[in-house]
């Protein structure tokens, strides 16, 4: 399916990587992170754009607060030249501290008086929320599971060990 004109129908995410179709313009995904001097962790940030694109959103583009590139402005700068009417900032933050109420506020501002054509809006950070208290309990198990298997381990090479001494 060529997703590249989509211009009478689009995908808005219900549920994780779950998309239901609503009547809209052309939409743009605009991920933001922090940034990190660590290329490694921003790369979290270019993997989740691409699955965005592979899910129904052909435009989207990660962008980082600082210390990384593409900041804000270049990421919603690249959204509006592939065509997008109405731009959704995805906070991949945890929760509404300074970052998100003070600052991506004011690009939202800035973005909204620079492209005056399209419409930016700022979506809510990852938490609090049913699903992300769900991801963490998934991984205290997993941590709690992963610990229980180590010591079984240690268990089995200290027995291991004896019999052959």
């Amino acid at each position: 399916m060529d997703h590249s004109i989509k211009l009478k129908t689009c995908e808005i995410a219900t549920e994780p990587m779950m998309f239901k179709t609503y009547e809209c313009e052309r939409i743009g995904v605009l991920l933001i992170a922090h940034g990190s001097r660590s290329s490694q962790a921003n790369q979290d940030l270019f993997l989740l754009a691409e699955r965005f694109k592979l899910n129904g959103y052909p435009i989207s583009e990660p962008s980082f607060l600082e210390l990384a590139e593409p900041n804000i402005m270049d990421g919603g700068r690249s959204c509006i030249e592939q065509g997008a009417t109405k731009v959704v900032m995805l906070p991949y933050f945890l929760s509404a501290g300074v970052h998100v109420i003070k600052d991506l506020k004011e690009f939202k501002e800035n973005l909204s008086a620079r492209y005056t054509h399209a419409t930016f809006l700022l979506a809510s950070p990852l938490g609090p929320h049913r699903l992300l208290e769900e991801l963490l309990a998934t991984r205290l198990k997993e941590s709690l599971e992963s610990c229980h298997q180590d010591k079984e381990s240690d268990r089995s090479n200290i027995v291991s060990s004896s019999r052959t001494s």
